[in-house]
């Protein structure tokens, strides 16, 4: 009796293992998985394949020259499918297809570089590995390695670099762990997206808003080389999650991890978290601003709406303020000269009322190519438009809107008052690629809101034009990522390589 309660016990995870293969293998779902399985293997092997990159080879400004017809059906064929999945997200065991669907498609967007360039991209990343190897060859604790450690970036921000020395240390080459880190950073990104908007809105909602992350178009705060702001990033999706879920369970330990996740983005990235804390107090803002007009009689005026209070984060403004005062502290304590720098600034500014303002990013992005200036702004674009026709179609029929759309709303907008007010008044302070990629994720939720209503409605002809556009969209977005990577593509190792001998 005993030995068939062991094999049953041995026998129920394969059991369990089984049900859930036989629930997902289906017709409708093998043959979906099926089309971007091959349109993922095709936009591999056509860059494997079908391309030969080589030092005189101009790969950034001519990615579409470069890259083969295949590469871009690849793609259009995993577009596709994820939208027929879109209209069918009501069933369940297309759940799992669909996310699995958004990571390939984030990897064979982001990965052209990492597959045809034999050594890590940036100039940066070769910093980072000439003070990886520093370490590895003397040891991140002998007196040469602390005395190494505290210099610059290192010393204010080290999470990012002693991950990147455990990793290698542990047996993962140098070379590959540079070049791939990122592309599974942004495969986490996702993830956790998905997460956070499933949490704060429902599980439709952190699937789509997922999907349209893979689109993103740009390099800044999400950027394609393995630096602190690439991890930053990471964490600060999952601060926002955290505090979303410890907002919903009211339990000690989501706070707890709320808490740790902020400390965690204070050590890793200085933008990062001046982000963080801008979209908290905006979080905070939104309910504020509904405070203001349930005060206000609104009911005859044209922009009049209901709001369900089912989201919103009370304690969002202290978390600010202990984010802002631990970066502060933190800065003075470890890091003097960037909190010394930041204080001076904005003292200056007060004193003398004198913007230092500075139209480097705009006098760059009116120099580029209208294919370039085009492929940067159709993303961003895109989530603005869409997001907008769903917000105002809901005012304007007087529909009232979902707590979690005033709470993202609030997010994006204290986002985008910070951009106007650093580009304006401290000339470029706050960068304009990173403001628009986070101001892109806030939105992503009415987005998403925007593409269901298509997609669940059955005229086969607004869901064919809206793929269509989707698939453009996408094109851009890889136009945009690589067209400046003109000069990124590295056919040997610096000098100093030699001296470490890497792996």
């Amino acid at each position: 009796m005993s030995k068939n309660r062991t094999i049953n016990k041995i026998t129920s995870p394969f059991k369990s293992t089984a049900n859930f293969l036989s629930g997902m293998v289906k017709p409708k779902i093998f043959i979906v998985l099926s089309c971007v399985t091959f349109g993922f293997m095709m936009t591999l092997l056509s860059l494997k394949l079908g391309v030969k990159v080589t030092p005189s080879t101009s790969f950034g400004e001519s990615i579409e020259g470069v890259v083969p017809l295949w590469y871009w059906l690849g793609i259009a064929i995993m577009i596709g499918a994820i939208s027929y999945m879109m209209a069918h997200l009501d069933e369940r065991n297309l759940r799992i297809p669909f996310l699995i669907s958004c990571a390939m498609l984030v990897f064979s967007m982001r990965s052209v570089l990492a597959i045809l360039s034999p050594f890590p991209i940036v100039q940066d990343t070769w910093g980072q590995i000439y003070r990886n190897e520093f370490w590895r060859k003397y040891g991140i604790f002998s007196q040469a390695g602390l005395e190494y450690f505290s210099q610059g970036y290192a010393r204010g921000w080290p999470v990012s670099f002693i991950l990147a020395y455990l990793i290698t240390s542990a047996g993962i080459p140098v070379y590959a762990f540079y070049k791939w880190a990122p592309i599974i950073i942004l495969i986490l990104n996702l993830i956790v997206i998905y997460f956070l908007f499933k949490e704060l809105a429902n599980d439709k909602i952190g699937m789509v808003s997922a999907f349209l992350f893979t689109l993103l178009n740009t390099a800044g705060f999400f950027p394609l080389h393995y630096s602190p702001q690439t991890l930053g990033a990471l964490f600060y999706l999952v601060a926002m999650y955290a505090l979303v879920k410890a907002y919903k369970t009211r339990k000690l330990k989501h706070l707890g991890f709320a808490l740790f996740s902020i400390f965690a983005v204070v050590l890793t990235h200085h933008m990062s978290t001046f982000f963080l804390g801008i979209s908290l107090g905006g979080v905070y803002l939104s309910r504020y601003v509904l405070d203001l007009q349930k005060k206000m009689d609104v009911r005859n005026r044209w922009l009049s709406f209901t709001v369900k209070l089912d989201t919103f984060i009370k304690f969002s403004l202290p978390l600010s303020l202990f984010t802002f005062a631990l970066w502060y502290f933190y800065g003075f304590i470890v890091y003097r000269f960037d909190a010394t720098w930041m204080l001076t600034r904005i003292m200056q500014l007060l004193a003398t009322r004198q913007p230092q303002y500075a139209a480097g990013y705009y006098e760059r992005y009116l120099f580029l190519s209208p294919l370039m200036q085009f492929s940067i702004l159709i993303f961003p674009a895109f989530i603005l438009t869409t997001s907008v026709i769903f917000l105002l179609g809901r005012v304007l029929k007087k529909e009232s809107l979902e707590g979690y759309l005033l709470f993202t709303t609030g997010w994006a907008t204290a986002l985008v008052l910070a951009f106007i007010f650093g580009n304006v008044v401290y000339g470029n302070f706050i960068e304009p690629v990173r403001a628009l990629e986070i101001v892109a994720v806030a939105l992503s939720p009415a987005s998403a809101l925007f593409l269901l209503r298509i997609f669940e409605t059955k005229s086969p002809y607004k869901k064919g034009l809206i793929t269509i556009l989707l698939t453009i969209v996408a094109f851009f977005s890889v136009f945009s990522i690589y067209r400046a990577a003109q000069t990124i593509v590295y056919f040997e190792p610096p000098w100093w390589m030699s001296l470490f001998n890497p792996p």
